[in-house]
């Protein structure tokens, strides 16, 4: 069954974010109400585009026979990825564990499960039927998202570009939001604000 384009919903799904990060920090800075309504019109842009057109788990990104090939891959390169995180912390004697692991890690979980259901399910799927290097292409949208972090924008691309990558082979959501939810932990419990600008992207880079 052919899925309708959801182009449309992946240029406002960008220019949603793009907004936020940019104009609207720099006017009213960061305010959690303010990125919380941003994600909330973006998440609900996801779903609204999949209640109206998608029709199986595939479409949804969650193909059954999918997950134990895709869990393979991300785990190829999540793990040496995280383990480089992990020994550049001790190397910078920056390792630090949360008092609250397990809830930290659900909320990256849950968090890395909403982008990359945007990513793949609306960019990577508008970008499929128009260039055609469609997982480079992602890749550099998820960077771009990301800027002006200069240790974020290349990681994002990378990353980006090889979830986008798998997802076209394996497409299941789950093992790539685990592989960005490792990632992230990693990175926030190993290597210094100095490294990592605070995770921040868009105008708040610039509020550190």
């Amino acid at each position: 069954m052919k899925v309708r384009d959801p182009g449309n919903y992946a240029i406002a799904v960008v220019a949603i974010t793009l907004v936020y990060q940019w104009p609207v920090v720099y006017l009213i800075g960061t305010r959690r109400w303010a990125s919380n309504m941003a994600i909330l019109v973006c998440l609900g842009l996801c779903l609204a585009y999949h209640l109206r057109h998608s029709r199986s788990r595939r479409h949804w990104g969650f193909s059954r026979r999918s997950l134990l090939p895709g869990l393979r891959l991300v785990g190829a390169f999540t793990v040496p990825a995280a383990s480089a995180f992990l020994g550049a912390g001790y190397l910078l004697e920056s390792l630090r564990w949360r008092d609250d692991p397990l809830p930290s890690f659900a909320f990256l979980l849950v968090w890395a499960l909403a982008q990359q259901l945007a990513l793949h399910t609306l960019v990577l799927r508008t970008l499929e039927t128009r260039v055609s290097a469609p997982a480079l292409a992602a890749g550099l949208v998820f960077a771009l998202l990301h800027l002006p972090n200069p240790f974020l924008v290349p990681l994002t691309f990378l990353a980006g570009w090889t979830w986008c990558g798998i997802y076209r082979r394996h497409p299941h959501l789950l093992p790539l939001a685990l592989s960005h939810a490792v990632g992230s932990f990693t990175i926030l419990n190993s290597l210094p604000r100095g490294v990592t600008g605070g995770m921040r992207v868009g105008y708040s880079w610039f509020l550190l």
